[in-house]
């Protein structure tokens, strides 16, 4: 299998609109069951891993801090948005990092971003036809976020000591950006903090990192053209993390890469039936198909009056 990275930057590199709720639009509706908040069980209490105690959740996504409030009436201006990337059997050399700093309204509800990056479960998405060459859609990015700001240095600790240290970017037309496309030092260590030094966007302190456990496939076996009819299964790790199964096409002349055509994001227990539009494509496109099987873990962290949304994905 080759290592191409991750499908989908653009959809993942989006962020809501800077017109979402605040916390006077839904104060009304949710009086009655605000009292209520927090008590309810979860699956996720039982992984020591993820503790649900104010019962807030989503499938496939963690949201923590916010002290037995509602998302909807818990507000805060600030986002950081990271994305963390590599592939196991070529780290290091595959190691990405994109951080994008915003700032909302003082009323931004933090329900419009649990609402927003909560995953999609079980669902798949065919991005061309047989009949397209090239790249399909990769979304629409233009939904109105506020422009990025700046932060200031931003480190990765571990131990004490930088592990990994970025600058912002100063010239991009939407505002600075961290990034680094397959430059950091390996696996995170177990326990890697992010912190930010502060400028326009506040200092953010020691925020702990956790990264998902490597996928281990079961079906396909590595170098089986994947098919409408093979099985999908991997080894199940449970907890809140899901399942990504990405198609990558490459050109049946050449053998050069050319796009994820279609991929499905799933609950991590063990197995996935196709739907019958990834079946078809499959079955249809003259290019020669790899599957990739990633474990992603999404979160939403209120930390230091900050929300911090993770995407941390590691793939085979």
């Amino acid at each position: 299998m080759r290592g191409i990275e991750s499908p989908s930057p653009a959809v993942v590199r989006s962020w809501p609109a800077a017109a979402g709720r605040s916390v006077a639009a839904v104060a009304l509706a949710s009086t009655l069951a605000s009292c209520g908040g927090g008590g309810g069980e979860s699956a996720a209490e039982d992984d020591p891993r993820v503790v649900d105690a104010d019962g807030d959740d989503r499938p496939g996504l963690v949201v923590d801090g916010l002290a037995g409030q509602r998302a909807e009436m818990v507000t805060s201006p600030w986002l950081a948005n990271l994305d963390l990337f590599r592939l196991a059997s070529e780290t290091p050399g595959t190691g990405d990092l994109n951080l994008s700093l915003l700032r909302y309204s003082d009323g931004f509800a933090v329900s419009n971003h649990v609402d927003f990056f909560a995953p999609a479960l079980d669902e798949c998405v065919v991005r061309r036809d047989v009949s397209q060459n090239g790249e399909g859609d990769e979304g629409d990015d233009s939904s109105g976020p506020p422009p990025r700001i700046s932060g200031g240095t931003v480190t990765l600790q571990s131990g004490g000591l930088p592990w990994a240290t970025f600058e912002p970017t100063s010239d991009l037309a939407d505002g600075p950006d961290y990034f680094t496309d397959n430059g950091l030092p390996g696996a995170l260590p177990d326990d890697l903090t992010l912190s930010v030094a502060g400028d326009a966007f506040p200092a953010l302190s020691g925020l702990p990192l956790r990264e998902p456990a490597v996928p281990v496939r079961v079906l396909p076996v590595v170098g089986e053209r994947p098919t409408g009819d093979a099985v999908y299964s991997w080894m199940p790790d449970g907890g809140s993390d899901y399942i990504e199964i990405d198609f990558i096409a490459f050109d049946a002349l050449t053998g050069d890469f050319k796009d994820f055509p279609a991929g499905c994001s799933v609950v991590d227990d063990g197995s996935f039936a196709l739907p019958d539009d990834v079946r078809a494509f499959l079955d249809s496109t003259p290019d020669t198909l790899e599957v990739r099987y990633n474990r992603a873990q999404r979160r939403i962290d209120l930390y230091d009056g900050v929300v911090v949304f993770t995407r941390i994905v590691v793939g085979e």
